[in-house]
């Protein structure tokens, strides 16, 4: 089938390939001329697959350079505008190792006389077009999304297995890019991007147009933490801190780039901050003396409304003494979920009412949490907690108090989108054990000892029994393992059964 200049039915959608158009009904989505020719591949190859590599030698010319990354953002894209205009169906599949597939069958259809004679002065400037919307990016974060809105509510402390098609990477390339925040609208993403020998700053991508670079909001040399936009994403809060020195609760307007500080919060705890749906009032984590004159952590609200600075603590009725870690609103602002240490060191989710103090604990220990968020719309919240050494996304319904296990590893700093996606950040690496040579005449590069597809940590090396002695979660949970310095005869030394905890250091008796 011939798309190139025709108009055609996919599923309830029609394209208009000249004029850059999905249309449904009375709504249409304008898209980027090469996400139309990706489209176009998958229409020609259906009901077939076609890779990556096909695709990306198609429509970006085969530089694989700035394909990889073009191809995973226009994908996304695609799948983003078929659900604004036909939110119940599925358009594009993704078949593992192999690439991607049109689900709804194609077919020809007729444009209505405006639309035509539209079509034919476009088609004169398509190339202009065309050129000006050509991907040139290389840029930076790893945030990957899931509808998990469109999930069973009444799955009960289960796992259960994603479609392969509900994970698509934003962006990718080198360091670590954390805290993600995503717009209202869905426009804009703020991350904290740590790159190799240069300070840490927050950075901003327009989602509307991926292949254009991340404009830097901050420089300096603070360390930054989690963001949020306001309702109308024209400001972002955040804090930044030097430790056991100062916290300070910023303003920084995204219009003309101004930054205000607001307030300061805590420099002994771990801070946190949200901001309500109405856009009124900013939740963040300060501390107290408490009467026995211990300083502990305190939830504290900031009238962002009011003439002048109007700031008060939640009330505390019980568990006063615990440290708060994280926090989020309530669609409602009426309630705050917030990650408290428990016993052991380990961590639980606890809801708070706002203006009572009463709390409920609505979570088990886990060693610990990275991260929580409230859904927009529902009473479900997503965060992301250790298990055997791994981090791992859930998700909470509190209406039937639920738990279910994402099985995604390295889910970390979960942020919810205004239609129920999940942003969050990936957290999992490659983690060797390695052996630098020092006492050598010729300067030695780094060695790879033991390379595997799990954690390895804590290694301690014995020379007398010439054995290597670390941690793995190979076996699904935090083990002892003995290994020769060749990287053979790999040995579990422990089979500790349902660990509530992790090893946190090893070493050899001779």
């Amino acid at each position: 089938m011939e798309t190139t200049n025709r108009a055609y039915q996919l599923g309830r959608c029609v394209i208009n390939p000249l004029e850059n158009k999905l249309i449904h009904d009375n709504s249409e989505q304008i898209l980027q001329p090469k996400f139309i020719e990706l489209l176009a591949c998958l229409v020609a190859r259906y009901p077939e697959a076609i890779t990556r590599e096909e695709l990306i030698n198609i429509v970006w010319e085969g530089n694989f350079y700035v394909g990889e990354k073009a191809l995973t953002n226009a994908i996304w894209h695609l799948r983003k505008a078929f659900k604004e205009l036909d939110p119940e169906q599925t358009y594009i599949e993704t078949l593992r190792k192999t690439g991607y597939r049109l689900v709804q069958p194609p077919s020809e259809c007729a444009l209505s006389g405006n639309e035509k004679n539209k079509s034919r002065r476009l088609s004169l400037i398509r190339p202009i077009l065309a050129g000006a919307f050509i991907a040139i990016s290389v840029i930076s974060v790893v945030a990957l999304y899931w509808q998990f809105s469109t999930q069973p509510d009444n799955q009960d402390n289960t796992a259960f297995s994603l479609p392969l098609n509900s994970i698509e990477s934003v962006t990718a390339s080198p360091g670590r890019e954390i805290y993600p925040a995503i717009s209202n609208d869905q426009h804009y993403l703020v991350y904290l991007w740590r790159q190799l020998g240069k300070p840490t700053n927050l950075y901003l991508r327009d989602l509307h147009f991926p292949e254009h670079p991340a404009k830097q909001l901050t420089d300096s040399p603070y360390t930054k933490g989690h963001s949020v936009f306001s309702p109308d994403a024209k400001t972002l809060y955040y804090y930044r801190y030097q430790t056991n020195k100062f916290c300070e609760i910023v303003k920084l307007s995204l219009v003309n780039a101004t930054s205000v500080v607001l307030t300061e919060c805590s420099r002994q705890f771990r801070t946190d901050l949200d901001i309500s749906a109405d856009g009124r009032t900013l939740v963040y984590i300060d501390e107290q003396i408490s009467e026995s004159g211990k300083s502990v952590s305190r939830l504290k609200l900031l009238d962002l409304h009011a003439n002048q600075l109007s700031e008060t603590f939640i009330p505390c009725t019980d568990h006063c003494d615990v440290i708060d870690e994280s926090v989020s609103f309530s669609p409602d602002a009426q309630q705050v979920v917030v990650t408290r240490n428990v016993e052991n060191d380990q961590k639980a989710l606890f809801l708070i009412d706002v203006s009572s103090g009463e709390s409920r604990r609505i979570t088990d220990n886990f060693v610990d949490i990275h991260g929580v968020d409230w859904h927009p719309h529902k009473n479900k919240l997503a965060f992301t907690a250790v298990e055997a050494g791994k981090r791992y996304g859930y998700f909470y319904d509190i209406n039937d108090n639920s738990l279910i296990n994402t099985q995604i590893a390295g889910m970390s700093s979960p942020n919810f989108s205004s239609d129920g996606s999940v942003y969050y950040h990936q957290w999992d690496l490659d983690r060797v054990i390695t052996r630098l040579k020092i006492d050598e005449q010729v300067a030695s590069s780094p060695f790879s000892m033991l390379s595997t597809n799990f954690s390895s940590r804590f290694p301690e090396y014995n020379e007398q029994q010439n054995k290597l002695l670390y941690v793995s979660d190979e076996s699904g949970s935090s083990q002892l393992w003995i290994v020769n310095p060749d990287s053979s005869s790999r040995k579990q030394l422990t089979d500790f059964s349902h660990v509530t905890g992790q090893i946190l250091e090893s070493y050899v008796v001779t």
